[in-house]
C-alpha cells in the first residue's frame, strides 16, 4: 500500500500476487498513476462499446506490439 497509490476501501481488499510487468514500466506507471497497457487493453476489449474497443486497438498498436 505504501508504494502504490491505493486508497483504502472498507468493502474490499487488494491482493497483489506477483508483478508481471517490467520494473522500468512500473516507474513510468507510478509517475503517471496508470495501469499497465495490457490491463487497460483487456478491460476495454471486454466492452460492448465500439469506442472502447477502438481505444483498446490503439493501446495494442502503440504499447503491446
Amino acid at each position: 500500500m505504501q508504494q502504490l497509490p491505493l486508497l483504502a476501501d472498507r468493502q474490499g481488499t487488494v491482493e497483489i500476487l506477483e508483478q508481471f510487468w517490467p520494473e522500468e514500466l512500473q516507474e513510468v506507471l507510478s509517475e503517471q498513476k496508470a495501469v499497465p497497457p495490457l490491463i487497460a487493453y483487456a478491460k476495454l476489449m471486454t466492452s460492448l462499446d465500439s469506442r472502447n474497443r477502438e481505444t483498446a486497438e490503439r493501446i495494442k498498436a502503440q504499447y503491446l506490439n
